[in-house]
């Protein structure tokens, strides 16, 4: 049975669409560990895989919405309760796509309040936090002892480790970057609080936001690899933003000069090949002077020089392990 249309049956239709109950109306389709569910016209209703759209009210019957929104929710964020204000319909949808190691999910969200308890977390959930970037309108979190005010110049980070209550007086659309808690630590070097808030109007907080607008808008035009690496970017300018400036100006210029290091190794890997490449050549594609170049290097206690050699080295060793290069002499291969 399916847990959208709890009293029909559903069809359950493989990769080649044979029909296993073709007299029922709604069709469960099942894309590896995804899923899609269609209604009997064939129009999408929710799904984990291969579509943008995970789930869209105004597809399903109005008195059916509320409660799929519900099971919408467990499904593609947390464990979590609501209370809408119209409990009898509900007009609202969900997009989603994935970044490597943040996904950003774009949502129109129903005036309501969304409650993770306690023995939600007790469950076997994921443990993950939230970056809000509110589009229209505006949301209060209530965490512990603070309350967040998010709105179109203020985002809010939140854990799902600790209970909280995010309340929408008024309909809400809404940007939510999902994460795991070590990744954005990761790039803050140091412990972040469960929950906070941070300008989004103005400054790395409005680049942070603009680059995630971006970033959603031509997802489609961008390969899965490179997605990865624009969400590897997107989150060190989350941690860049989330930082107190006035009190912590070390760790800002840390995180900055982490997010430099990955944007010039990254260059550094797609240019091998080049004879010409060199610290004056990656200072100049990366914007910086040679000597901020060689600085950045000294956390991972090699030289530019040497990083080179090793990259080209390991490119040359798995080539002459591929069977794609069968036929390459060795001066192929070093110049390849």
């Amino acid at each position: 049975r399916s847990r959208f249309a709890p009293e029909r049956r559903i069809h359950v239709v493989t990769e080649k669409s044979q029909c296993l109950r073709a007299k029922q109306r709604d069709f469960f389709v099942l894309w590896g560990n995804g899923y899609s569910i269609y209604n009997q016209d064939h129009i999408h209703i929710l799904g984990r895989r291969q579509v943008d759209t995970i789930f869209n009210s105004a597809l399903l019957p109005r008195d059916k919405r509320r409660g799929a929104w519900l099971d919408a929710l467990n499904s593609i964020y947390v464990t979590l309760d609501t209370n809408t204000k119209d409990e009898e319909t509900y007009d609202g949808f969900v997009r989603e796509k994935s970044f490597g190691a943040v996904t950003i999910t774009d949502a129109q969200l129903g005036a309501q309040k969304i409650r993770r308890h306690r023995e939600h977390i007790s469950r076997a959930d994921k443990d993950c936090c939230y970056v809000q970037f509110i589009q229209r309108g505006q949301a209060r979190l209530h965490q512990g002892k603070s309350e967040r005010v998010s709105n179109i110049v203020t985002g809010t980070f939140f854990s799902t480790a600790e209970p909280y209550e995010l309340i929408c007086t008024t309909p809400v659309r809404s940007l939510y970057l999902e994460f795991g808690r070590e990744e954005i630590e990761e790039r803050a070097n140091r412990k972040i609080p469960d929950n906070l808030d941070f300008a989004i109007g103005s400054g790395v907080g409005k680049l942070a936001y603009d680059h995630c607008l971006s970033l959603t808008a031509e997802s489609d035009e961008i390969s899965p690899d490179v997605r990865a690496k624009l969400g590897d970017g997107l989150l060190s300018l989350i941690a860049f933003a989330i930082a107190e400036p006035d009190r912590d100006g070390e760790f800002i210029r840390e995180t900055l000069m982490q997010a430099r290091l990955r944007a010039i190794k990254a260059y550094i890997n797609n240019n091998l090949s080049s004879p010409s490449l060199s610290v004056q050549t990656i200072a100049q594609a990366s914007d910086v002077s040679a000597r901020y170049v060689h600085m950045v290097f000294k956390s991972e206690e090699t030289s530019v020089s040497d990083y080179i050699l090793k990259q080209r080295l390991k490119r040359s060793h798995e080539m002459l392990q591929s069977t794609r290069c069968i036929g390459m002499t060795i001066t192929d291969v070093a110049f390849a």
